[in-house]
């Protein structure tokens, strides 16, 4: 069994069943260092990337939006205005941060980083909405998950989420 690798802020324990991660430190800096190990590893970006990348796909690929440039930048646009906005602004400024640093360290634009964080959340709820409509027969939700956050104690915080949605073998 391969030894855990020092990082910045921490260690990396990748030969574990499932990869662990271990960084201390404020949310910023366990960021940039997250950002700077995953930008270091063989497929560390792909995730992001096929997150980032998942709505336009979908666009470019959905048999109602298909050849409907005009319709694929409406589609855009009300994710970004009613779905990606909103959440964003009411995300507290130490973690817009973190986030920023985070796409610098790994080395990917901000919006990806944006839309791959907001996408898998909102998905759900984006299809529920379709499914109201006429349009809806045309729309079917692939993706979705569930998480948890539980604060253990002072400065210690544990993070899960069930990788029930598509794209979960990326990483």
């Amino acid at each position: 069994q391969a030894k855990p690798r020092a990082i910045e802020n921490g260690w990396y324990e990748p030969e574990l069943p499932v990869p662990v991660l271990h960084l201390e430190g404020g949310i910023e800096s366990i960021a940039r260092a997250h950002g700077k190990l995953a930008a270091s590893e063989p497929r560390g970006t792909d995730a992001v990337e096929f997150y980032g990348n998942r709505f336009n796909e979908y666009l470019v690929n959905s048999s109602a939006l298909k050849n409907r440039p005009i319709l694929q930048a409406m589609a855009r646009w009300l994710y970004r205005v009613f779905f990606r906005s909103p959440l964003l602004q009411n995300t507290p400024e130490r973690y817009v941060n973190a986030y920023q640093g985070f796409a610098k360290a790994l080395g990917q634009p901000e919006e990806r980083i944006w839309d791959a964080l907001v996408l898998p959340d909102v998905a759900l709820r984006m299809a529920s909405l379709a499914f109201r409509c006429e349009v809806a027969p045309l729309f079917f939700p692939s993706f979705g998950c569930s998480s948890i956050i539980w604060n253990t104690g002072s400065a210690s915080v544990l993070h899960g989420r069930n990788l029930d949605y598509e794209g979960s073998g990326v990483w």
